[in-house]
C-alpha cells in the first residue's frame, strides 16, 4: 500500500522481479534469451560455448534451489539436482554445486547417468556461494569458505575424498584456477595474487584490477585472463597477459537494451572468447488505484 486519499481511494503496487539468462554466440547479431522460469542465473559456460550451467531460484525451485544444464541453441534444459550452481568439470561429466543452509554442503551432480556425490565438510562453517571451481585435471576443486571466527579464504579439496585444505591468506572473495593449475586469489579491494600451485606459500605474481572489473574466464592456453567491466548496456572485456601483466582491449560485448529497473551482471565467457552469457535482472512495479474499500 502506497497511499490513501481523503475520499477513501487507495494506491497500491505489485512488484515484479525476474532474473533472465541472455546468450550471445559467434553467429548471433543480438543476445538471445535462454532463461528458465522466473529466476535463473548463469554460472558457467562450456569451453565450446554450446552449453551453460545455471542456477534456478524461482518460486518452483524449492528451498535448496536447482542446478540446470542447457544447450545454448535454446533446446530444453536438464535439471541436474538441488543446490546453487557453480561450475562444469573439465570433461563436462559433473556439475559442482553448493547446497545452502541448513544442509550447507558441496555436491557433485552428474550431467549424465550416475549418482550425486557429497564432499566432506571438515572444519568449514560457511561456504561462499559464488565461484567454486575445478582444477584442470578434474580431480580437485577450489572454493571460498570460512571456519568459525575466521575470515574467508581459499580451500582445495579432492573430489575422491578427504577434508578441504586451506590455501593462501584470509580475506579472499574469489578463487580461480588456470588451465595450467595456477591459482588466482582475489580480495575485496580488487587485488589479485597468482600462485604457481596449491603447494606454493608465496604468490609468484600480483595484479591490481580496476574498480568493478571481474575475472570472467581464462583463455584455453592459460596465457590470458579475461576481465569484464559492465557499464550500462555494454560490457568491456580486457585481456590480461599473465606473464607480463600487460593489459589490452579485447572486445565490447552487448548486454541488450538497458531500461528502468534492468541490470546486467555475472558475465561468463567461453575459453575461445567467441561466446558469452550473462544474467539480466529486471525489477518493475504495477500500480493500481483501488476504490470502494470499506
Amino acid at each position: 500500500m502506497r497511499d490513501i486519499s481523503r475520499d477513501g481511494r487507495v494506491l497500491i503496487s505489485r512488484d515484479n522481479e525476474r532474473l533472465a539468462i541472455m546468450f550471445m554466440g559467434p553467429d548471433d547479431t543480438a543476445p538471445r534469451d535462454i532463461s528458465w522460469e522466473d529466476w535463473s542465473m548463469v554460472t558457467d559456460i562450456s569451453a565450446d560455448g554450446k552449453q551453460i550451467l545455471f542456477g534456478a531460484e524461482g518460486e518452483s525451485s524449492g528451498f535448496s534451489y536447482q542446478v540446470g544444464l542447457r544447450p545454448t541453441d535454446g533446446s530444453a534444459p536438464v535439471i541436474l539436482g538441488s543446490g546453487g550452481a557453480q561450475a562444469l568439470s573439465p570433461d563436462g561429466k559433473w556439475a559442482l554445486a553448493i547446497i545452502p543452509a541448513p544442509a550447507d554442503e558441496v555436491v557433485l551432480l552428474p550431467t549424465g547417468p550416475g549418482n550425486q556425490k557429497s564432499l566432506e565438510r571438515g572444519p568449514i562453517e560457511h561456504y561462499e556461494h559464488n565461484g567454486a571451481r575445478w582444477f584442470p585435471d578434474g580431480k580437485q576443486i577450489i572454493f571460498v569458505g570460512s571456519e568459525p571466527e575466521r575470515s574467508p579464504r581459499c580451500y582445495v579439496q579432492s573430489v575422491e575424498g578427504g577434508k578441504p585444505r586451506p590455501f593462501g591468506p584470509e580475506g579472499i572473495m574469489f578463487c580461480s584456477v588456470s588451465p595450467q593449475g595456477r591459482i588466482l586469489a582475489v580480495t575485496g579491494n580488487f587485488r589479485a595474487s597468482l600462485y604457481r600451485s596449491e603447494l606454493s606459500e608465496r604468490p609468484e605474481q600480483e595484479f591490481k584490477f580496476d574498480q568493478g572489473e571481474i575475472p570472467s574466464a581464462w583463455s584455453s592456453d592459460g596465457k590470458f585472463l579475461y576481465l569484464v567491466q559492465i557499464d550500462n548496456a555494454q560490457g568491456t572485456v580486457t585481456r590480461l597477459e599473465v606473464a607480463t601483466g600487460r593489459r589490452s582491449f579485447f572486445k565490447k560485448i552487448s548486454l541488450g537494451p538497458e531500461g528502468p529497473g534492468t541490470k546486467s551482471e555475472g558475465v561468463v565467457i567461453s575459453a575461445d572468447g567467441k561466446s558469452y552469457a550473462y544474467t539480466s535482472s529486471n525489477h518493475s512495479s504495477d500500480l493500481y488505484l483501488v476504490q470502494g474499500l470499506n
